[in-house]
């Protein structure tokens, strides 16, 4: 690279030192810090390992072709097949020295393999639109074909639907010859629930008091982390006609003190969202981000869209974030320790969440204090009367594992996240928070 020019030898150092500190390849490494692009890197490559290259494009490759080899593969590895002739398997593949891969490849098909080399977008781009289909159906329906009891897809049960109209008809039979004390009973039922609401809170505060959710990190912990050890974290950004908070999106996650090549940052964006996906495509972003493309396919929302980007994260670990988040810088390397620290039934850690503008009027003190009651004594609470969690909106972590196990999120239902944090209950995981803030 230094005699083609590519980059100077103060940089080739650096991007070394950076290797060696966050276990990755030099070229990677070359690439995360942003002194060569993918392109110049395959073309080093190529000519390295003597293989040709060229931008594949999702025309090249058909669902046929790559049917010879299980998806979970295609995905992990990073190689697509292009075409087959005279029993020649022509493969586009990422990485020039998986040979393993290629042995297998050869194994599963009974054809001779030849590797042409492809940048990991060319890749992304071309297994987006080949399994674009089967992606959109699984993200849709999985959850529903997995546990269709836990489904928003079908909001009532037949004996749910019988007892509502018999309450209705006598609700109906009531007015029409008791009207006042009806409406007097009615209004004093529902008095009554309230109010049985009310001293639950309030049990809930008490018994909060004094007890924490939290699984406690210290600073010396995360200072103490060697970083060739973290894993890939993906993080899931759902967006939507949110174009003008792009940029602050981008730096919020430029600030996280986490390897930028062990980052997979994928950007759901709605097919219809025609502005926010020509600004995305448009703002030369990082080399971790990932565009991802949701077809608008019903049904339509937040839920859905994760679900398809799950279906492509390549982390151990998952968050999501909203546009308009701003974590900590430090937050993901405390929630890869308190996993570190916990047993395998931790299914969830969800970070704080909080105002940044919390002076700036009685409004948004208001809102302050309601987040800090909630973290602080709701949910030590509901742990202590061992009731589920319900997770937030945003800044919730996962191993992927984990949520694919439980079908991920529920594509019917408005509060997804608060649903996830049942179904994790009902599996027998357990939620615990940690003190990084979300605002």
């Amino acid at each position: 690279m230094l005699t083609g020019g590519l980059v100077r030898s103060d940089q080739l150092d650096q991007a070394a030192a950076y290797a060696a500190r966050n276990g990755l390849r030099l070229g990677a490494a070359l690439v995360s810090l942003g002194y060569i692009t993918e392109n110049q890197l395959v073309s080093v490559l190529a000519a390295q390992f003597n293989t040709p290259h060229f931008d594949i494009i999702p025309d090249m490759v058909d669902l046929g072709l790559a049917g010879l080899i299980p998806k979970a593969f295609i995905r992990e590895r990073q190689l697509l097949p292009v075409s087959l002739a005279d029993n020649e398997l022509l493969v586009a593949m990422v990485d020039p020295q998986d040979s393993a891969a290629l042995n297998e490849v050869e194994q599963l098909t009974g054809h001779q393999v030849n590797p042409v080399l492809v940048t990991p977008t060319a890749f992304a781009t071309a297994y987006q639109t080949l399994f674009q289909d089967e992606d959109i159906h699984s993200s849709a329906s999985q959850l529903m074909e997995m546990t269709p009891e836990d489904s928003a897809a079908r909001v009532l049960s037949n004996g749910q639907k019988a007892f509502g109209l018999g309450f209705l008809l006598v609700m109906v039979g009531l007015f029409a010859w008791q009207p006042l004390p009806t409406l007097i009973g009615l209004v004093t039922v529902v008095n009554l629930f309230y109010l049985c609401i009310s001293f639950y809170r309030f049990y809930l505060i008490f018994n909060g008091m004094g007890r924490s959710l939290e699984i406690e990190v210290a600073a010396a912990e995360v200072g103490a982390l060697d970083e060739r050890d973290l894993p890939v974290y993906t993080i899931l950004v759902p967006l939507y006609k949110e174009a003008a908070v792009l940029p602050v999106l981008t730096e919020s996650i430029a600030r996280l003190d986490y390897p930028k090549a062990k980052l997979d940052v994928k950007l759901l964006l709605e097919e219809d969202d025609v502005d926010t996906i020509a600004v995305a495509r448009a703002a030369n972003l990082p080399s971790h981000f990932n565009i991802i493309v949701v077809p608008n396919r019903p049904p339509k929302g937040k839920p859905k869209a994760c679900n398809f980007g799950l279906l492509q994260a390549k982390g151990s670990f998952v968050v999501i974030f909203d546009a308009e988040d701003v974590p900590e810088a430090d937050q993901l390397k405390r929630v890869v320790i308190a996993f570190r620290k916990s047993d395998k039934r931790l299914g969830c850690v969800q970070c704080k969440l909080n105002y940044y503008n919390r002076d700036q009027n009685l409004l948004t003190r208001w809102f302050t204090s309601e987040y800090s009651m909630w973290f602080d004594l709701f949910l030590p609470g509901l742990n202590a009367v061992h009731a589920p969690i319900p997770l937030g909106g945003t800044s919730n972590h996962f191993p992927t594992l984990v949520l694919q196990d439980l079908g991920a999120w529920d594509p019917y239902n408005v509060t997804e996240d608060a649903d996830l944090g049942i179904r994790l209950f009902k599996r027998g995981y357990t939620t615990a928070v940690v003190d990084s803030t979300t605002y």
